[in-house]
């Protein structure tokens, strides 16, 4: 039987409903196509956003980056009454945006703003009605919304909330494209910085391994009652913060991992934030739990982290201040945090009071070679983020204009506890094994001249080699005279021959017992990190003082 338009007859709603709503998401896949195609004429997030308020006859869309710690949002296109506002990073709290993050889908069809009497933008748009959709990555976590809010009733809630939901996989994956993008560019700035600073510093290096070196010898040869005595302290604490900033450059060289040691925070991030605060009208208000887990870190690259972060604090507080310093435990979920799975971690925690950040700047502000101060490099927390990032961890900041800047990282906790031995760096150096036999490799005569003079005043016999073949052949003639060095210490690094970690391998065929110790000024080197894989028994950073050779010397004769 056919049915035809008589009168009388009206097509049932619910199929024209269904049709145009069938429409409505042809139409939107026609969008994401011709969006994914590269033909695009201008950025994604700024052409979807257009698209959303004509599409859906509404006022305002917003599309939102979630920051790391999730309490923030930084606004990636908003276009409002037909025209696009700025961008800008804006608190989650007492928003429907805020209410909305984790759930697939929040909708306040009338008065938005009675439930949220707080949002003072949404009472400057003359809000009614609102909806919005989480983005998810493709691991499940959030990573940021899409929001349309009208000022009048919504009129069709399903097609809203359908055709946002749509949208919704497009963004979220363009969101993680482009943050994968920003990484990227990040490292190979990175990189292209440790070509150049790896090089200065190492050579820079071995100048202050001449003076901080014979300082520790002329400290060691006065009594301490020595007028003197106080001014080559005072030098050598010079000495040390010379040391700490060629290790910054030292930090963006290639290559390499952290030379992870069993480290406590809670003492050496207040003695390095008094000492970069000393003489500054800043000051410290420092705080840590009680029974802070221990961390598997790099001790000289953590330093540069807490002295870094603590000196951004006191330069944005020209007329001083209070700077808030606290580490605390911290047991997190699976992706609280951006990259970081469940486990236990040191929460660090540096809060000044300073003049904020620029919401426009925020995201550039662990970029190589940016800085918002006139005096500064660009490198100190770009360094930072090169440093936490390959402990495995995170760093992230939250600002505003005027009320100051805070900075939270996240380190991973040690699995075990501190060694009596760890906890106590002042612990009795053990004797020298005399009479013991030392073979010295490196290829700046000042460096060999300097460890010979330190281990012949504690009783060793020393021999020096300024090459990788004289090195081999000096150990050779005294395996053959029945008169074995007892140890070797080997310069990583011999310009134009071969290093430390080739010729080990020389000597380990002359001699399968040998002992060495790896020296370098490239802490972050592989072979420093893991020196027992290379055959080495121990290493010995630059610059280090003759108390710290001794140390080093001694535990591998033990």
């Amino acid at each position: 039987m056919l049915i035809g338009k008589g009168r009388g007859f009206h097509p049932p709603r619910t199929i024209i409903s269904d049709i145009t709503q069938h429409k409505r998401f042809e139409d939107v896949q026609a969008f994401l196509a011709q969006t994914s195609s590269g033909g695009a004429k201008e950025p994604f997030f700024g052409a979807l956003a257009r698209y959303l308020a004509q599409s859906l006859g509404m006022d305002c869309v917003c599309i939102d980056r979630l920051e790391g710690d999730g309490l923030n949002a930084h606004r990636v296109a908003v276009w409002c009454d037909g025209r696009f506002e700025d961008n800008v990073t804006y608190a989650l709290k007492d928003t429907p945006c805020g209410d909305l993050v984790g759930k697939q889908v929040c909708c306040f069809p009338s008065s938005v703003c009675q439930f949220f009497p707080r949002d003072q933008v949404l009472k400057a748009r003359r809000a009614e009605s609102y909806v919005g959709v989480t983005l998810f990555g493709h691991t499940g976590k959030p990573v940021g919304l899409i929001a349309v809010i009208g000022r009048g009733p919504l009129s069709n809630r399903p097609l809203a909330e359908a055709v946002l939901k749509l949208v919704a996989v497009r963004a979220a994956s363009e969101i993680e494209r482009q943050d994968a993008e920003v990484e990227l560019q990040k490292l190979d700035k990175l990189q292209s910085v440790g070509t150049l600073a790896g090089g200065i510093a190492h050579d820079f290096n071995n100048i202050l391994q001449g003076l901080y070196g014979n300082i520790s010898l002329a400290i060691e040869d006065l009594a301490e009652a020595h007028p003197s005595y106080p001014l080559l302290k005072n030098a050598e604490k010079s000495m040390t913060r010379a040391i700490r900033l060629t290790k910054q450059l030292l930090t963006f060289a290639k290559g390499g991992d952290p030379v992870k040691k069993h480290v406590s925070l809670e003492a050496m991030t207040e003695e390095i934030a008094r000492f970069d605060l000393t003489g500054s009208n800043v000051s410290l208000v420092y705080h840590h739990d009680a029974d802070l887990w221990p961390v598997d870190a790099d001790r000289g690259q953590i330093q540069q982290v807490v002295s870094n972060l603590v000196i951004n604090a006191r330069q944005a507080m020209p007329s001083g201040g209070l700077l808030h310093v606290t580490l605390e435990n911290a047991d997190l979920p699976d992706e609280a945090i951006p990259g970081l799975s469940a486990g236990r971690y040191v929460k660090g925690i540096v809060q000044d009071e300073g003049c904020g950040i620029d919401p426009k700047v925020i995201n550039r502000i662990f970029d190589p070679y940016f800085s918002t101060k006139q005096t500064g490099h660009g490198l100190g927390l770009a360094m930072v983020w090169s440093i936490i990032n390959k402990h495995g961890g995170h760093i992230g900041v939250v600002s505003e204009l005027g009320k100051g800047a805070t900075f939270t990282f996240y380190l991973p906790a040690s699995s075990s506890r501190l060694s009596a031995v760890e906890e106590s760096p002042s612990a009795k150096i053990p004797s020298p094994a005399s009479p013991a036999k030392i073979l010295v490799m490196d290829d700046e005569v000042m460096v060999c001249d300097l460890a010979s003079k330190m281990l012949s005043r504690y009783g060793y016999t020393v021999a020096t080699a300024p090459n990788g073949q004289e090195a081999i052949a000096l150990y050779r003639h005294a395996l053959d005279a029945g008169s074995p060095f007892d140890l070797a210490i080997m310069d990583l690094t011999i310009p134009g021959g071969p290093g430390g970690k080739e010729v080990i391998k020389d000597l380990m065929a002359l001699d399968p017992k040998v002992r060495a110790l790896v020296s370098s000024g490239y802490a972050d080197d592989p072979v420093m990190a893991s020196p027992a894989k290379y055959g080495f028994k121990g290493t010995i950073a630059k610059p280090y003082t003759a108390k710290a050779l001794r140390k080093a010397v001694t535990r591998t004769l033990a």
